[in-house]
């Protein structure tokens, strides 16, 4: 096997685990937010746990990807090297394996899209939980005997409670 598919074959052995990682990620995101959902704190908590297992993989993987890309850069002319997610692409699009069978463009293109759930998830777990300490912090309130309303003024903007 010559060292541009050895190169290749790792490269996208890579990024098929970091598609695996990053699509865990998502379904333990999901869960989590089914959890708050629900208020049930040890599945949130086992969850949250499982969660950062995950994400400590990621990063490890993040750091081999890193390595190995350094390198290569070490074997390659300054015209040649591998700036930017751009660059990897070029470089891996040129071996004769990528253009006939696209492995690594799709595993990128996966990788793309779960990492775009991942945030749209986690904005949707941000906002329940932004909700839920509004909500304790009203019952808070009224638990101490605190009035528990808001004056506005005309142009919607809360006013300040004497």
């Amino acid at each position: 096997m010559k060292d541009n598919e050895k190169i290749y074959f790792y490269l996208t052995d890579l990024w098929q685990q970091l598609c695996e990682e990053h699509a865990l990620l998502f379904n333990l995101t999901c869960d989590e937010y089914l959890y708050l959902l629900d208020s049930d704190l040890d599945s949130i908590e086992k969850t949250v746990a499982e969660k950062n297992g995950v994400i400590t993989r990621i990063a490890e993987l993040e750091n081999i990807r890193k390595d190995y890309l350094r390198k290569i850069n070490a074997g390659l002319k300054d015209s040649e090297k591998i700036n930017s997610h751009q660059d990897l692409l070029k470089y891996v699009g040129k071996s004769t394996i990528e253009k006939d069978q696209k492995h690594f463009a799709r595993f990128n293109t996966l990788l793309i899209k779960i990492i775009g759930k991942i945030k749209t998830q986690n904005k949707r777990n941000q906002i329940f939980l932004r909700k839920a300490m509004i909500s304790l912090s009203e019952w808070k309130k009224e638990a101490f005997g605190e009035k528990n309303f808001q004056i506005y003024n005309a142009s919607g903007k809360t006013l300040e409670q004497p």
